[in-house]
């Protein structure tokens, strides 16, 4: 995986700097010192002016000694200029003085085999029509010299406008290039070192400017515009480029592009409106370090790192642009990502696709037209932290098809589809400390068989649910998230998806805190489910067994746990305290819990109710100062056993059977009722009861109705009630004291 060096250099760079940050400014400085400067190397010995009272430019530079001036008149002049000595080449304004040439006869102007040479002022030009074939000769060409060129014009090459090469050390300063047929300059080879400065280079048929064969090339400040390949390119290993403060504008294809094993330090540079991409990193070995640049409003990406190449993009402004406003693509491809802005995209903020790998911290990605940063297909971890991915027309973080990623404290704020999604088999990521909030649907999804864990994230007042598992994702675990004010669910698993719930908080959700529909094998584990406005906890359908163990289901609308539409689990160890109807809830056929060991106080009706041809056990539970009943089996075909448990000062009685309820009533205690500990009321009604504590209620210990058939054994314990132990009768009246009656109804 790429990951940025303190101390890491461009390798070239080290030849020149004692390891500053970026390096330009010594870099530069140290090259301009390369140059003799003109009032110690080139001190004029003499003037010689051109056309009077030398006729041609050509005679001039023949007859000119080592370091004297040649200054050029106004006008046209129609010749191949061959400079092999030190000297000054001077016009007298670049609008003023034309050298043209016919390109079969060779350039208007070759430097070659010298040093110390200045040319300025001057316009060169070509009179045949443009023809991109690269055999034509430059307009300008310096060879294996010395040089400086500064406020000319270079125009009208049928190929290229200048050609550096050959072990050159060339300055081109405050120029112009246009109207190229190839590359507006050329620069190749070995030991070759250019600088171009203020320079402006539009409409060449190619590359504004190229670089390749192991040239090295600072480019600052120049504008590169309108040309029909890339504004700036380089290829090839050993070719080094450091570019600083360049504007590549409107060209045909990149603005920038690094390929094919060659290096680039690229710095605050503007590429805006090109028709491909604003900066382009492609092909092996290619490397780049982008930092603070600007890429805005190009047809393709605003940067792209692709085809095996490698780098670094760091504080860069990647917006408005057609595809992506950085993509990183392609098998080996590596690109460490931060700090970035990328928003306004018409596709996505940041992708990573296509087995790429690399690390994005720190970014803003908000306002794209799909998602804000996405993986597709990683080969290896991509780590996704600390970015901001707010306001997508898609999900903030989205990772498809085989992704793999660590996803952690990043802020994924509304968003219209999502904040988080994973989907697809072979996807595994951790998700673990983001904020996914106010999202048009869910927090955070996993579907289709994503894989991976989801802990210590915020999901709060999301369109749907806080988080979403479906589509047979069996291997999510989900803990100690929050998940609160959801417009559905806080958590919600669905299509045989499955995993573990641990520690997770969910509390005033507009559905329930945990749904779990048709879903796989689970366990929810020790989480909070409180003040949802339907469910604590809600398994209906499931296509595995649900385990709910040490959950806390508190103050919900409705009930605090519920099975229904055929589900099967274990209820164990549970507190289901103060909710608006029940505590515990089994309903419908097919439908069999086991509850063991869980506090039902407090609700507004019972504290456990199976009914509609539930099946179960219930074993070992405390059902107290619930407003109705404490344990209710109810309907014809409800088959529940109740062993062991403890139900107090419910109201009216501890348990109740009815309706044609049937099962098993075994070594329970039910105290301090007001009316009875056990009531059996229905036709069909038939428990069994055996070995139960019935004392201490108002009234009776056991109760039950002439239509009901119940099974009493004789070790039944039901002393110390009100008005009896065992009691069959339909209405009753109980004299309280001398002038008042109760009249009890059931």
């Amino acid at each position: 995986m790429f990951i940025r060096s303190k101390e890491m250099e461009l390798p070239f760079r080290m030849e020149y700097t004692a390891n500053t940050p970026l390096g330009i400014g010594l870099l530069l400085t140290v090259f301009a010192l390369s140059v003799p400067a003109t009032s110690t190397v080139l001190q004029a010995k003499q003037t010689l002016i051109v056309p009077d009272p030398i006729e041609t430019i050509q005679s001039a530079i023949n007859q000119a000694g080592e370091g004297d001036t040649i200054v050029v008149k106004v006008g046209e002049y129609h010749e191949a200029l061959w400079i092999d000595k030190p000297l000054s080449l001077m016009g007298e304004g670049v609008d003023a003085v034309t050298i043209w040439t016919i390109n079969q006869q060779g350039s208007a102007l070759t430097v070659s085999g010298c040093q110390s040479v200045e040319i300025s002022n001057l316009t060169f030009a070509c009179h045949e029509e443009k023809d991109p074939n690269q055999g034509l000769n430059p307009v300008v060409h310096f060879e294996h010299c010395q040089a400086r060129m500064s406020g000319c014009k270079v125009a009208n090459s049928p190929g290229r406008g200048i050609l550096i090469d050959n072990i050159s050390e060339i300055t081109l300063r405050n120029c112009t290039l246009e109207s190229s047929g190839a590359h507006g300059i050329e620069i190749e080879g070995e030991g070759t070192i250019a600088r171009l400065e203020t320079n402006v280079v539009r409409g060449s048929g190619e590359w504004g400017a190229y670089c390749h064969g192991r040239a090295r090339v600072y480019l600052v400040e120049n504008i590169f515009e309108e040309n029909n390949y890339d504004g700036i390119g380089s290829k090839g290993e050993g070719t080094n480029l450091t570019m600083q403060g360049n504007i590549c504008r409107n060209n045909y294809h990149a603005g920038i592009a690094i390929m094919d094993g060659s290096q680039a330090e690229v710095v605050e540079n503007v590429c805006l409106e090109n028709a491909v991409g604003g900066i382009q990193v492609s092909g092996d070995q290619a490397q780049a370090w982008l930092h603070r640049n600007r890429c805005c409003s190009n047809k393709g990406s605003g940067v792209a790192f692709n085809n095996r190449s490698a780098g670094e993009a760091v504080g860069n402004v990647c917006e408005d642009n057609s595809d992506c406003g950085i993509i990183v693509a392609d098998d080996r491809t590596n690109a460490y990502l931060s700090e970035n802005q990328c928003c306004s995209n018409k596709i996505y903020g940041i992708a990573f696709q296509q087995q790429a790998s690399g690390q994005a911290l720190g970014n803003i990605c908000e306002n794209n037209q799909k998602d804000g940063l996405m993986i597709h297909q990683s080969q290896t971890e991509i780590m996704v932290q600390n970015n901001r991915c707010q306001e997508n027309t898609g999900y903030g973080i989205y990772c498809f098809r085989g992704g793999l990623a660590i996803i952690s404290g990043n802020v994924c704020n509304q968003n219209a589809k999502g904040g988080i999604c994973v989907r697809d088999k072979k996807s595994n990521v951790k998700v673990s400390d983001n904020v996914s909030n106010n999202n048009g649907n869910s927090g955070i999804t996993f579907l289709s068989g994503a894989e991976g864990v989801i802990e210590k994230n915020q999901c709060d007042a999301n369109g749907s649910m806080g988080i979403r598992i479906g589509s047979a994702s069996t291997k999510v675990k989900v803990n100690s998230n929050r998940c609160f004010l959801n417009q559905n669910s806080g958590i919600y698993y669905y299509e045989n998806a499955g995993g573990v719930l641990e520690n997770n908080t969910c509390r005033e959700n507009r559905a329930s805190g945990i749904r779990l529909a048709g879903a796989g094998r689970i366990t929810a584990r020790e989480n909070i489910c409180a003040e949802n406005q339907h469910i604590g906890i809600l398994v209906e359908q499931q296509g595995g067994l649900a385990t709910i163990i040490d959950n806390q289901c508190t103050a919900n609308e409705l009930q605090g746990i519920m099975f229904m539409n055929g589900a099967k689990g274990k209820v164990v160890g549970n507190q289901c305290d103060a909710n608006r109807y029940n505590g515990i809830v089994a309903s419908e056929n097919g439908t069999v819990v086991e509850v063991i060991h869980n506090v039902c106080r407090s609700n507004n009706r019972n504290g456990i109710l199976f009914y509609e041809g539930s099946e179960g056990q219930v074993c070992m539970n405390v059902c107290e100062r619930n407003r109705f009943e404490g344990i209710v089996i109810r309907g014809s075909g409800t088959r529940v056993n109740l062993i062991e448990n403890e139900c107090r000062q419910n109201y009216p009685s501890g348990i109740l059977f009815h309706q044609g309820a049937t099962g098993n009533i075994e070594k329970n205690i039910c105290e301090a009722h007001p009316w009875s500990g056990i009531a059996i009321r229905g036709k069909g009604t038939n428990p069994v009861l055996t070995a139960n504590q019935c004392k201490g209620n108002d009234c009776w210990g056991i109760i039950y109705w002439a239509e009901a058939t119940p099974v009493i054994e004789k070790d039944n314990i039901v002393e110390g009630n009100g008005i009896e132990g065992i009691k069959q009768r339909g209405r009753f009246v109980l004299k309280q004291d001398k002038t008042k009656q109760k009249h009890l109804t059931f």
